[in-house]
This record gives C-alpha cells, structure tokens and sequence, in this order.
C-alpha cells in the first residue's frame, strides 16, 4: 500500500498537481543507440540465411510510423550471398508485461537487391515472405526497453496512455 501511495505522489508531483497527462521524450539517438545492441540479427530460413546489421531508426511525423532501415545478407547453399537494404516501418506499441516498445503492423517500405530497387519487380510470395520473416522479427526484438530499477521508470511502466511519433522523438502521454 505505501508502494501504491508513493507512486502516485510522484505521478502527481510529475503532473505539476493535477491529474492531466505528463510527457516524456525519447530521442531518436536513443531509439538508436537500443537498436544497435540487438543487432546483428540471423535468422535459418527453410532455404538459406538471413542476416540482418546496421539499423538505422527514423521517425516518420506524417504516418505515425517508425522506420527501420537494414542492411541485409542472404545466403543460399549453392549461391553467392545476396546484399540489398529493407526499410520496415511499424507502428509503436508499449508492451507492460515486457517494459518494452515494439513495432506492429510492420509494412516493408524498401527493399532493394544488390543496388537494385525491388519496388513492384516483386511477387506477392516473396514479399509475404520478407514481410512474414520481418513481422516475426519485430515481434520478438523491442525497438526500445525501459530499465528496470529507478523509481522515474516503475513509474514510465505503469502509467504510458499512448504514444505519439515526432520528428526527432517518441513521445509518451503519462496519465493515471
């Protein structure tokens, strides 16, 4: 019970004594940074190897969406490995059980071979395919988790209303 009443009076002294919504700010250079350390990332396909490096996170204001930029290697026995780059975007969603930010509804932006843009060149099989690889990825893989310990982040855990993509943050609505 003290527990409950301390995190409150934080909640409302965040507030500046009312109960309307506080913000919170997650710099792109920090979605970034939390990126980074899950990569590289590889993945055994049926046929082959996919590996995924380099991320690069930007923040698209106009679609609400975050974009992730890869570079990518795919290997299939037999053949040489296949290069390109694929930008994801996804919508942000907060996961409490996990303390952590996922992309949903991830939608392949990009996807170029060797240098060379894919765009309508590919079939509905290899872009399910891509799409189906990359939906699992970003299922699995937070673009960003809160810390566990300080008394600021319990309190980020259990009070995030919604969050709002921005050009150079991610902003999170506090409310209780």
């Amino acid at each position: 019970m003290k527990k409950l009443i301390s995190i409150f009076a934080i909640v409302l002294f965040f507030a500046g004594c009312s109960l309307s919504t506080y913000s919170v700010k997650i710099p792109v250079a920090k979605l970034q940074k939390g990126m980074e350390k899950k990569f590289p990332i590889k993945r055994k396909l049926a046929i082959g190897t996919l590996d995924l490096a380099q991320p690069k996170v930007i923040l698209n204001e106009k679609t609400k969406r975050v974009i992730t930029k890869m570079s990518f290697g795919y290997k299939m026995p037999l053949f040489s490995t296949q290069t390109g780059i694929i930008s994801v975007s996804g919508i942000p969603k907060y996961r409490a059980n996990k303390s952590a930010f996922y992309l949903t509804k991830p939608n392949i932006e990009e996807l170029k071979f060797n240098n060379n843009s894919m765009g309508n060149m590919l079939s509905k099989n290899t872009k399910g395919l891509f799409s189906k690889i990359v939906e699992e990825i970003f299922d699995k893989y937070p673009i960003y988790k809160i810390k566990d310990g300080s008394t600021k982040n319990k309190l980020l855990k259990n009070t995030i209303k919604s969050i709002n993509v921005k050009h150079d943050v991610l902003e999170l609505n506090l409310g209780i």
